[in-house]
Order: C-alpha cells, then structure tokens, then sequence
C-alpha cells in the first residue's frame, strides 16, 4: 500500500510539474552545478554558471528524486516547483500543509504541525570561554571505554561511577549559517580521494563498513536500582554506524553535498531521512537496541597520513539535567534537532569542541585542549561535544539550525534557568567520541574532515555535532520521570523502572 501511494503521488507531482512547465506562467527551469558538483535545478537561478534545462531533464531530475514528501495540493510556480529544485527548506510531511513563498524557508514547528512559525535569526554571543585546564575529565565522562562493546554481541553492563567533578559549561558560538557550502573541490584521478577547500584529502573507499545495527529491543528486568545524584542522569553507549558526505540537516535530499560525517545510532541516517520519522526507520547501534533510534553525527577524524576516516572504536551519548532544575525538565519533542560547536572555527577564539588524552586503566585525562592533543600510545582520544540546553517551545529546527535552542542561564531567566525567549528546559545532551590510540605520534596526522584550514596549524577546531530525536516516545518518557525528574543517576544500562538495558 505505502509503494502505491507513493507512486500516486510522483505521478500526481510529475503531472503538475510537466504542466507547469509547459504553460506560459513559467517561464524556464534552470541548471548548474555546486562547489560539489551536484547538478541543481531551480526556476530562480544563480547569479553565474547556470543553463537553461530542457523539458527532459526536468523530467529525468524528477525521476530521480525522492518526492514522496513533497505537499501535492500546492502546484504554483512559486511554491512546489521552487522548493522541490532545492530552494525549499524543511517541510510538514502532512499532504495539506502548504508551503509560503519561496523566499521565505519553513521550519517545522513542534505545537504547530500545519501553521508552522517562521522564524527570524537572533543575536548570538560571540564570546567564547574557554575551558579551564583539568588533571581529571569533568562530570559529563563517566567511562569512556564502555562505549567500545560491539552491537554484534550482548554485552552485561556495568554502573558507571557517579560523577562528581565540578561542572564546565562552554559558551554557545552561532556563525550566521551553520555551514557553508564548500567553494573548491578537488577530486582524484581514482575518483575515491575527495579534497575540499582546505580540508584534508578523504579517500572514501577506506570509509568503515557499515554496521547492522540492532532490530530488536534489547531490555530485561533488574533489581538494580538507580543511585541518588545532585543531577539527574541517563546515558547510552553507541557504537558509530556508517560514514559519508550526507548531513540532512543542512544539506537535506542533497546526497554528497557535506564534508565527510560518520554517523551513530540510526543505521538509516542520510541525506533523504525523514527526520520526523526516526523513531520507526532503520536499525540502532546503541545499547537497547531498538529503544533508541536517535541521530547522532560528528564530522569525521581523518587520519592525513593516509587519507583514510579513522573508525571511532565507540561513543557515550549523555542525558543529563545539568543546569536545570531536575523536577524542571521537559520531554523534547519528537524530530526536535539541533547542532552543536563551530563547523568554521579556525582558531581557538571561535571553537568550542575539546579533547582530552584518557588513560583506560583509571580513566584519568590530560587538561581539555581545544585541538587534537599527541595522545601516547595505548591511550583514548576523547572527543566532546555539549549541546543547549533550552528550547524555544515551538521550532524543531531553525535557519541557522540554532537559533530555536540557547544555552541555560543566559539572559532574563525563567524559574528554570532557560532565558525567557527560550523558556523550555531538556536535558542537555552531550557526545563523548572514542578513539584508540596505538601508536607514538599517531594523532599529530589527524585532523576533522571540517577543519578548512592549513595544516601547519593544529586539527579540531571545527569540532561540531548534530543530533536528532528519534526515540520512541514511551521509552523517552520513563527515563525522563524515573531518572532525570528525580535526580537519580541511572548510569548507562538502567531505566529506573526495574528494568536495564544492554
């Protein structure tokens, strides 16, 4: 039924652009090439290097495009056939949600699935404080080797410990647009070695094999209990799924246009996702398996010695109440997404990503460095990302795909810490990214598949990750009440309802 209905509606959508394109109130439909050399078409073209597109390659791009959902009562020249040739931004999967004028993108709004808010970009601090130097990792890190279990076995988890060390909370850097479309693109004779601008060369048929990942659900009873903490807290342990040039959200139904990701959690996630939709799409590499269906990706670590993406050997993905008040924190809406760091940092007063040097036997680390440390031999590189924590109540996305989210006391607050432009508290998620190291010097050649800089200065300032909801909402809302609300820590394997997850 769902194949029929979805060649219903190409049909229907084929239908009206073919009329659209023959009838005199459209006057052309033009093409040209990105930085990445992806063909786009539009009827409003750029201001250089683009052609006319005859009425066959319009057809042959429609084709070829996945437009199932795109809305089918809006047919003017202005709405549908704009935003379908790349102009539109996201939009409601409901049939009758029709889109405004293409000039002004849509974001989808939580409360509001058919009269959806456009939303104008806010100020954003441009300060940025850095993290002060410690001897011992923060109480984000619980235990970054638990995260190394592979999702091919059950793994009997363990508590982590109770975090105890004082809090650091890193000020939020918005650039105007979260990325930027690459200007140079270099590609071998071989076709496999991609360089763009100034980041480094990605041979991307040395990317992992992508994983299997979990259908089932993986959760069994226990008589373990959560334990009492000043915050409440929840993790998950994820090993990283697949690796590629997607990003669908800044680069949504444009396969190939971003710097290189590797990817976590939904063995789905690609450019064409329905990001409204994760909860039900693809398998998970996470523990509890089909409990959790969440995004997560990281801009890849390439090893420029041989151009090869380094695999994460895991990752730990935390929930915690941090600044908010635990009785406080709300449930985020499902598809709510959001971007965290400075994909364009190139120095340290823009970025906001840190890594530390762990050492597995006592889980020890050096000082936060804001770029790549030269971690010893046998050591984990850690890699961390936190994201805001307060949410505008009603956008799932945005322009800039941050201004819908601010970070906690900033600004007039609520009672619950959030500025009252950006009133609803979550639980602030934050990525801990695993690699080991197993050679002396190994990591002086790494740099992330974002830093466009030149390589006499040290890789990982563009240190950035995005997340999306994909949890099931049931599942969600029991972790939330039983761990978070109450201030108990539920470490990385319990639900706080007498049952674990592995």
């Amino acid at each position: 039924m769902f194949e029929s209905n979805a060649q219903i509606v190409k049909v229907s959508i084929l239908t009206a652009i073919l009329v659209l394109f023959s009838s005199s109130s459209v006057a052309e439909v033009y093409k040209w090439r990105n930085a990445r050399g992806v063909v786009q078409y539009s009827d409003r073209p750029p201001l250089t290097g683009f052609t006319k597109a005859t009425r066959n390659e319009v057809v042959n791009a429609l084709q070829s495009k996945d437009v199932c959902n795109l809305p089918v009562n809006n047919t003017s020249a202005g709405s549908t056939l704009a935003n379908f040739f790349g102009r539109g931004s996201l939009r409601s999967n409901n049939a009758s949600a029709n889109l405004t004028s293409r000039n002004r993108p849509i974001f989808l709004a939580a409360n509001r699935p058919i009269a959806v808010r456009l939303v104008s970009p806010k100020p954003q601090a441009s300060a940025v404080s850095t993290p002060a130097p410690a001897t011992s990792l923060n109480k984000l890190v619980a235990n970054p080797i638990a995260a190394n279990a592979s999702p091919a076995t059950a793994v009997t988890p363990k508590p982590a410990p109770v975090d105890t060390a004082p809090k650091q909370t890193l000020a939020q850097v918005a650039p105007a647009t979260a990325e930027i479309a690459p200007t140079t693109l270099t590609v071998s004779a071989t076709a496999n070695i991609v360089q763009v601008a100034l980041m480094p060369a990605v041979d991307i048929s040395k990317n992992m094999t992508p994983a299997i990942g979990y259908s089932e659900l993986r959760i069994q009873p226990t008589t373990e209990l959560p334990t009492a903490s000043g915050d409440g807290a929840f993790r998950v342990a994820c090993q990283p799924s697949h690796m590629g040039n997607d990003d669908p959200i800044v680069y949504p139904n444009q396969p190939g246009a971003a710097h290189h990701h590797t990817f976590f959690g939904n063995t789905s996630t690609s450019a064409k996702s329905d990001l409204m939709h994760m909860d039900i799409a693809g398998n998970s590499t996470c523990t509890g398996g089909s409990m959790n269906h969440s995004a997560y990706w990281i801009p890849s670590m390439i090893n420029t010695a041989t151009n090869q993406p380094v695999k994460p050997t895991g990752a730990i993905f935390y929930y915690k109440s941090w600044d908010v008040p635990n009785a406080l924190i709300k449930q985020p809406p499902k598809g709510l997404r959001m971007i965290a760091g400075n994909s364009k940092a190139t120095d340290a007063a823009t970025s906001t990503g840190r890594y530390s040097c762990v050492t597995p036997s006592n889980g020890s680390g050096t000082p936060w460095s804001q770029t790549i440390p030269n971690c010893s031999a046998g050591t984990t590189l850690l890699m961390q990302i936190i994201f805001p924590q307060c949410w505008d109540g009603i956008n799932l996305d945005s322009p800039n795909h941050k201004d819908h989210m601010a970070e906690a006391s900033q600004g007039i607050m609520t009672a619950n810490k959030c500025p009252a432009s950006h009133p609803v508290g979550i639980p602030q998620v934050a990525m801990s990214i695993n690699f080991d190291v197993t050679a002396t010097d190994q990591t002086k050649n790494w740099r992330l598949a974002s830093d466009n800089y030149a390589n006499t200065i040290a890789g990982g300032y563009s240190s950035h990750a995005d997340w999306v909801n994909g949890w099931p909402e049931t599942t969600m809302t029991g972790f939330m009440k039983n761990c978070l609300n109450k201030g108990l820590d539920c470490h990385a394997h319990l639900l706080g309802d007498g049952r674990m997850f592995y």
